[in-house]
Protein backbone atom coordinates (compact mmCIF):
# COMPACT_ATOMS: atom_id res chain seq x y z
CA UNK A 1 0.00 0.00 0.00
CA UNK A 2 1.37 3.40 -1.02
CA UNK A 3 2.01 6.11 1.54
CA UNK A 4 -0.84 8.20 0.08
CA UNK A 5 -3.28 5.35 0.67
CA UNK A 6 -2.06 4.93 4.23
CA UNK A 7 -2.43 8.65 4.96
CA UNK A 8 -6.00 8.74 3.63
CA UNK A 9 -6.90 5.55 5.51
CA UNK A 10 -5.51 6.97 8.76
CA UNK A 11 -7.43 10.20 8.17
CA UNK A 12 -10.64 8.23 7.65
CA UNK A 13 -10.08 6.27 10.87
CA UNK A 14 -9.31 9.48 12.78
CA UNK A 15 -12.45 11.24 11.50
CA UNK A 16 -14.58 8.13 12.07
CA UNK A 17 -13.38 7.75 15.68
CA UNK A 18 -13.81 11.49 16.27
CA UNK A 19 -17.35 11.29 14.91
CA UNK A 20 -18.20 8.42 17.27
CA UNK A 21 -16.70 10.38 20.16
CA UNK A 22 -19.03 13.21 19.22
CA UNK A 23 -21.99 10.86 19.53
CA UNK A 24 -20.71 9.68 22.92
CA UNK A 25 -20.48 13.31 24.07
CA UNK A 26 -24.12 13.84 23.14
CA UNK A 27 -25.17 10.78 25.16
CA UNK A 28 -23.01 12.05 28.03
CA UNK A 29 -25.02 15.26 28.17
CA UNK A 30 -22.54 17.47 26.32
CA UNK A 31 -24.91 17.99 23.41
CA UNK A 32 -23.46 21.24 22.08
CA UNK A 33 -19.88 19.92 21.93
CA UNK A 34 -21.05 16.59 20.52
CA UNK A 35 -23.06 18.19 17.74
CA UNK A 36 -20.14 20.42 16.79
CA UNK A 37 -17.95 17.31 16.45
CA UNK A 38 -20.70 15.58 14.46
CA UNK A 39 -21.15 18.47 12.02
CA UNK A 40 -17.38 18.93 11.56
CA UNK A 41 -16.51 15.27 11.00
CA UNK A 42 -19.44 13.80 9.07
CA UNK A 43 -18.92 15.71 5.80
CA UNK A 44 -15.41 14.22 5.52
CA UNK A 45 -16.27 10.54 6.03
CA UNK A 46 -17.62 9.55 2.60
CA UNK A 47 -15.16 11.74 0.64
CA UNK A 48 -12.25 10.10 2.50
CA UNK A 49 -13.59 6.63 1.64
CA UNK A 50 -13.93 7.74 -2.00
CA UNK A 51 -10.39 9.10 -2.11
CA UNK A 52 -9.05 5.93 -0.49
CA UNK A 53 -10.83 3.85 -3.13
CA UNK A 54 -9.55 6.03 -5.99
CA UNK A 55 -5.96 5.83 -4.75
CA UNK A 56 -6.02 2.11 -3.92
CA UNK A 57 -7.82 0.82 -7.01
CA UNK A 58 -5.83 0.15 -10.22
CA UNK A 59 -9.00 1.03 -12.14
CA UNK A 60 -12.14 2.79 -11.01
CA UNK A 61 -15.66 1.38 -10.97
CA UNK A 62 -17.94 4.38 -11.46
CA UNK A 63 -20.84 2.51 -9.85
CA UNK A 64 -18.94 2.21 -6.57
CA UNK A 65 -18.13 5.92 -6.61
CA UNK A 66 -21.77 6.70 -7.39
CA UNK A 67 -22.83 4.58 -4.42
CA UNK A 68 -20.44 6.47 -2.14
CA UNK A 69 -21.66 9.80 -3.54
CA UNK A 70 -25.33 9.11 -2.85
CA UNK A 71 -24.39 7.85 0.61
CA UNK A 72 -22.69 11.21 1.14
CA UNK A 73 -25.82 13.05 -0.04
CA UNK A 74 -27.93 11.04 2.39
CA UNK A 75 -25.51 11.68 5.26
CA UNK A 76 -25.47 15.44 4.77
CA UNK A 77 -29.19 15.94 4.18
CA UNK A 78 -30.22 13.80 7.15
CA UNK A 79 -27.68 15.57 9.37
CA UNK A 80 -29.06 19.00 8.43
CA UNK A 81 -32.77 18.16 8.41
CA UNK A 82 -35.42 16.16 10.25
CA UNK A 83 -39.00 14.89 9.68
CA UNK A 84 -40.20 18.03 11.48
CA UNK A 85 -37.87 20.60 9.89
CA UNK A 86 -36.85 20.81 6.23
CA UNK A 87 -39.03 17.81 5.39
CA UNK A 88 -38.17 17.88 1.67
CA UNK A 89 -34.43 17.68 2.35
CA UNK A 90 -35.02 14.88 4.84
CA UNK A 91 -37.02 12.83 2.31
CA UNK A 92 -34.40 13.37 -0.40
CA UNK A 93 -31.78 12.18 2.09
CA UNK A 94 -33.77 9.03 2.80
CA UNK A 95 -34.18 8.35 -0.93
CA UNK A 96 -30.44 8.81 -1.52
CA UNK A 97 -29.56 5.71 0.48
CA UNK A 98 -31.55 3.16 -1.57
CA UNK A 99 -30.11 4.75 -4.71
CA UNK A 100 -26.66 4.24 -3.19
CA UNK A 101 -27.47 0.56 -2.53
CA UNK A 102 -28.69 0.08 -6.11
CA UNK A 103 -25.37 1.38 -7.42
CA UNK A 104 -23.50 -1.15 -5.27
CA UNK A 105 -25.72 -3.95 -6.62
CA UNK A 106 -25.04 -2.80 -10.19
CA UNK A 107 -21.30 -2.71 -9.42
CA UNK A 108 -21.37 -6.34 -8.25
CA UNK A 109 -23.45 -7.61 -11.19
CA UNK A 110 -21.64 -5.51 -13.80
CA UNK A 111 -18.29 -6.97 -12.80
CA UNK A 112 -19.74 -10.48 -12.97
CA UNK A 113 -21.16 -10.13 -16.49
CA UNK A 114 -18.13 -8.29 -17.87
CA UNK A 115 -15.61 -10.75 -16.48
CA UNK A 116 -13.34 -12.24 -19.17
CA UNK A 117 -13.77 -15.83 -17.96
CA UNK A 118 -17.24 -17.48 -17.88
CA UNK A 119 -19.17 -17.16 -14.63
CA UNK A 120 -20.10 -20.41 -12.91
CA UNK A 121 -22.87 -20.26 -10.30
CA UNK A 122 -22.19 -22.26 -7.13
CA UNK A 123 -25.40 -23.41 -5.44
CA UNK A 124 -23.84 -23.57 -1.98
CA UNK A 125 -23.46 -19.80 -2.00
CA UNK A 126 -27.24 -19.55 -1.56
CA UNK A 127 -26.71 -20.74 2.00
CA UNK A 128 -24.51 -17.72 2.72
CA UNK A 129 -27.32 -15.36 1.76
CA UNK A 130 -29.81 -17.01 4.16
CA UNK A 131 -28.86 -14.82 7.20
CA UNK A 132 -29.40 -11.68 5.09
CA UNK A 133 -32.74 -12.93 3.78
CA UNK A 134 -33.85 -13.87 7.31
CA UNK A 135 -32.77 -10.44 8.58
CA UNK A 136 -34.85 -8.82 5.85
CA UNK A 137 -37.89 -10.99 6.66
CA UNK A 138 -37.56 -10.30 10.39
CA UNK A 139 -37.28 -6.56 9.74
CA UNK A 140 -40.31 -6.64 7.47
CA UNK A 141 -42.45 -8.46 10.05
CA UNK A 142 -41.42 -6.22 12.94
CA UNK A 143 -40.92 -2.81 11.32
CA UNK A 144 -43.42 -2.53 8.47
CA UNK A 145 -46.62 -2.76 10.57
CA UNK A 146 -45.47 0.28 12.55
CA UNK A 147 -43.96 2.29 9.70
CA UNK A 148 -47.36 3.79 8.75
CA UNK A 149 -46.88 6.24 5.83
CA UNK A 150 -43.31 5.02 5.35
CA UNK A 151 -44.37 1.37 4.97
CA UNK A 152 -43.88 1.17 1.20
CA UNK A 153 -40.55 3.07 1.10
CA UNK A 154 -39.32 0.96 4.01
CA UNK A 155 -40.33 -2.28 2.25
CA UNK A 156 -38.57 -1.16 -0.93
CA UNK A 157 -35.44 -0.31 1.06
CA UNK A 158 -35.44 -3.70 2.81
CA UNK A 159 -35.86 -5.52 -0.52
CA UNK A 160 -32.98 -3.55 -2.05
CA UNK A 161 -30.77 -4.33 0.96
CA UNK A 162 -31.54 -8.05 0.71
CA UNK A 163 -30.81 -8.03 -3.03
CA UNK A 164 -27.52 -6.26 -2.27
CA UNK A 165 -26.67 -9.00 0.21
CA UNK A 166 -27.58 -11.84 -2.15
CA UNK A 167 -25.69 -10.17 -5.03
CA UNK A 168 -22.54 -10.00 -2.90
CA UNK A 169 -22.66 -13.76 -2.26
CA UNK A 170 -22.80 -14.52 -5.99
CA UNK A 171 -19.17 -13.52 -6.35
CA UNK A 172 -17.71 -16.53 -4.55
CA UNK A 173 -17.39 -18.66 -7.67
CA UNK A 174 -15.15 -16.40 -9.73
CA UNK A 175 -13.40 -13.89 -7.50
CA UNK A 176 -10.79 -13.69 -4.77
CA UNK A 177 -12.32 -15.44 -1.68
CA UNK A 178 -10.69 -13.05 0.81
CA UNK A 179 -12.29 -10.12 -0.94
CA UNK A 180 -15.71 -11.74 -1.27
CA UNK A 181 -15.78 -12.76 2.40
CA UNK A 182 -14.84 -9.22 3.41
CA UNK A 183 -17.50 -7.83 1.08
CA UNK A 184 -20.25 -10.15 2.33
CA UNK A 185 -19.44 -9.42 5.99
CA UNK A 186 -19.44 -5.70 5.19
CA UNK A 187 -22.84 -5.88 3.50
CA UNK A 188 -24.33 -7.76 6.47
CA UNK A 189 -22.97 -5.20 8.96
CA UNK A 190 -24.20 -2.39 6.71
CA UNK A 191 -27.68 -3.95 6.57
CA UNK A 192 -27.68 -4.12 10.36
CA UNK A 193 -26.88 -0.41 10.63
CA UNK A 194 -29.77 0.57 8.34
CA UNK A 195 -32.26 -1.65 10.15
CA UNK A 196 -31.15 -0.38 13.57
CA UNK A 197 -32.06 3.11 12.37
CA UNK A 198 -35.47 1.91 11.16
CA UNK A 199 -36.11 -0.09 14.35
CA UNK A 200 -35.32 2.96 16.49
CA UNK A 201 -37.65 5.16 14.41
CA UNK A 202 -40.64 2.87 14.05
CA UNK A 203 -40.55 0.09 16.66
CA UNK A 204 -38.73 0.98 19.85
CA UNK A 205 -35.96 3.32 20.89
CA UNK A 206 -32.60 1.57 20.95
CA UNK A 207 -30.12 2.64 23.67
CA UNK A 208 -27.16 4.42 22.07
CA UNK A 209 -28.80 4.01 18.68
CA UNK A 210 -26.74 6.66 16.87
CA UNK A 211 -23.49 5.25 18.22
CA UNK A 212 -24.42 1.72 17.14
CA UNK A 213 -25.77 2.87 13.80
CA UNK A 214 -22.79 5.02 12.85
CA UNK A 215 -20.14 2.52 14.01
CA UNK A 216 -21.73 -0.33 12.02
CA UNK A 217 -22.47 1.97 9.07
CA UNK A 218 -18.86 3.14 8.76
CA UNK A 219 -17.35 -0.30 9.41
CA UNK A 220 -19.76 -2.03 7.04
CA UNK A 221 -19.25 0.44 4.21
CA UNK A 222 -15.47 0.37 4.56
CA UNK A 223 -15.49 -3.45 4.42
CA UNK A 224 -17.72 -3.31 1.33
CA UNK A 225 -15.27 -1.02 -0.46
CA UNK A 226 -12.17 -2.90 0.71
CA UNK A 227 -13.74 -6.27 -0.08
CA UNK A 228 -14.74 -5.06 -3.54
CA UNK A 229 -11.16 -4.06 -4.29
CA UNK A 230 -9.75 -7.35 -3.03
CA UNK A 231 -12.40 -9.40 -4.85
CA UNK A 232 -12.38 -7.68 -8.22
CA UNK A 233 -9.06 -5.96 -8.46
CA UNK A 234 -6.70 -8.06 -6.39
CA UNK A 235 -5.43 -5.10 -4.34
Amino acid sequence: MDIENIIVLVLFIVFAVAHLIGEILIYAGKEKAGKIVRYVTKPFLMPLIAVYYILAAPFICEFILSGIFFGFVGDILLMLSSPEKRKAAFMIGLIAYPISHIFYIVAFIFNIVTRATPYVFLYWTLGISIPMILLGIFASIKILPKAEKMKIPMLVNIIILVIMGVASTLLFSSFEPKGVITLVVGVFIYMFSVLIYAWNNYVKQVPFERLIKMSTYLLGLFLVIQGFMWAFIGV
